[in-house]
């Protein structure tokens, strides 16, 4: 058990530091200046694909589909509603951008969590990701631009009073910046997340005039911000106990399952599977199979990755199929905390994951991969 909790440290550790980051990009004015910026960009006439791409950007820079549910994805809805537009189908394209980010961002829990399971960068992680993700990101973002509108579009302004808290000036954009930056030239998550932190906590206090105890005080519990703002309420290092909690429990549980033998039953059950439909598809099914019993994305990813983890020679491929399985294929789960969790926080109900595609089309783009490879290695 302790052996299963440790293995996992650099996780908890990279979860302290999205914890302060998230509180530190919403008090230096980073978070709302996004938004707006994004909420600029969007055409009402291609209101479903705009959703689709701006929740995939911003789940991309901020590294958490929870955050970027609560916050664009809520500005999203409601100007759907308000512009009278199909609220399934936003909801649908806002899921699918959010988990971009789960399966794609240097800055994402799920990728620190898999880089610790399979022993490989995170930087080699999110390269790969990256290179796999053109073909699901067009085709969803094709789905998306199916549907058009000739509504005129009622999206919330930065002139109003949502952004009025904020000093909404570029030097927001710099902890976003550094992020982008230092990841294109490979530096350890940890090092990304201190600079940025850094950056931010300077602008919070330079430019948006918070004092450094209460600086202090909401990268610990978590930002607070008048009823005007309290859109962008959250972060600190306290929101991430619960998700700490849950990888410390589930190594464990991974440890105890290794001991009770419930593993190695899982393991020969994994091989078998594999024999009839190969390592790709058995890891789809076992995570299918473990979100909805489990309802949990943290569980999966640990208990999938050690019950799939022999049927891969390497590690780097084992990396890429759970990151298109165990990562997102719980979004579409309805009873799985990570799809009922931001459902909860946009106002749809579960009927919308009929157009939430992209878990689907990432998984099917990743098994045709994985065939495709089978047969010219096969056939060579």
């Amino acid at each position: 058990m302790i052996k299963g909790v440790c293995s996992v440290r650099i996780v908890i550790q990279i979860f302290a530091a999205i914890g302060f980051m998230t509180a530190a990009w919403r008090i230096s004015g980073t978070m709302p200046l996004l938004i707006s910026g994004i909420l600029d960009l969007i055409s009402p006439t291609f209101f479903y694909v705009c959703a689709f791409l701006a929740c995939a950007g911003f789940s991309m820079l901020v590294g958490s589909s929870f955050t970027a549910a609560s916050t664009l994805g809520v500005l999203l809805t409601l100007a759907a509603q308000a512009s009278g537009l199909d609220m399934r189908i936003t909801a649908g394209a806002v899921i699918s951008g959010i988990f971009i980010g789960d399966r794609t961002s240097p800055l994402s829990s799920c990728i620190a969590l898999i880089s610790a399971l399979t022993h490989q960068h995170t930087a080699d992680i999110t390269s790969k990701m990256m290179r796999t993700l053109s073909l699901p990101f067009l085709l969803t973002a094709l789905f998306y631009g199916y549907f058009s509108s000739d509504a005129s579009l009622a999206l919330i302004s930065k002139n109003t009073t949502l952004f009025a808290s904020f000093d909404m000036g570029l030097q927001g954009v710099i902890p976003a910046a550094i992020v982008l930056l230092l990841s294109f030239f490979h530096f350890s998550v940890l090092k990304i997340m201190i600079w940025s932190l850094i950056s931010a906590i300077f602008i919070a206090v330079c430019f948006q005039k918070i004092s450094v105890f209460d600086t202090a005080r909401m990268l610990l519990f978590g930002a607070e911000f008048s009823q005007d703002a309290e859109l962008f309420n959250g972060g600190g290092l306290l929101s991430m106990a619960s998700p700490t909690a849950i990888v410390m429990i589930s190594s464990a549980w991974s440890g105890l399952l290794n001991v009770s033998g419930f593993t190695a039953f899982g393991k020969h059950a994994a091989i078998r599977l594999c024999r009839m439909v190969g390592p790709c598809c058995t890891m789809m099914i076992f995570s299918c199979a473990v979100g909805a019993i489990c309802c949990n994305q943290t569980m999966t990813i640990v208990l999938v990755s050690s019950m799939c983890g022999g049927l891969y020679a390497d590690s780097l491929r084992q990396a890429m199929h759970l990151g298109d399985s165990a990562v997102i294929l719980p979004a579409i789960i309805p009873w799985c905390v990570s799809c009922s969790v931001p459902l909860a926080a946009i106002g749809a109900d579960s009927a919308s994951l009929l157009y939430a595609v992209f878990p689907c089309i990432a998984s099917a783009t990743c098994i045709g991969n994985d065939l495709l490879s089978r047969y010219q290695r096969s056939s060579s």
